[in-house]
């Protein structure tokens, strides 16, 4: 068992407010903006890691559980720091992408660079404000494996 301020130390990812799904909706219906969303196919997956992690050998490895263990080299779904570790590594990105992080929500993101783009994002879905949508999901889907959920 790991204990939390020894094995690990960050957990905590931000979560998108209601209210901010809620304003985003009402200001994309006002300002006639597409609204699309998109899902990171194993997100988790893509998520480096800050401290080191260890792995049991699963059932049916033939490997020696009495003198191996794996190390982890990206998060993987189940591990507490996961949500963190792909929300650092998202944000990343986007800032590399000119996207600023809002004040007041860290899950909205949004962009004034030519064409006006408002993100928020919840996990591994992101919601997309814009004119044309299109643009911004091919460059992400330059980076990560999306579905579109349209």
């Amino acid at each position: 068992m790991k204990a939390m301020g020894i094995d690990f130390n960050k957990t905590y990812a931000p979560m998108v407010y209601l209210n901010s799904v809620r304003t985003f909706t009402a200001f994309a219906c006002i300002n006639k903006l597409q609204f699309h969303q998109i899902d990171i196919k194993s997100a988790f997956l893509n998520a480096e890691l800050n401290e080191t992690g260890y792995l049991a050998v699963p059932q049916g490895l033939q490997l020696d559980k009495m003198k191996f263990c794996l190390r982890l080299n990206k998060a993987i779904y189940g591990l507490r720091q996961a949500p963190l570790a792909w929300y650092e590594q998202l944000k990343k990105w986007l800032k590399l992408a000119k996207f600023s992080v809002c004040t007041l929500n860290p899950c909205i993101f949004y962009r004034e660079v030519s064409t006006r783009v408002w993100l928020y994002v919840h996990v591994d879905n992101i919601g997309i404000f814009r004119k044309d949508a299109s643009v911004f999901k091919a460059k992400i889907g330059t980076e990560f494996d999306i579905k579109d959920m349209q």
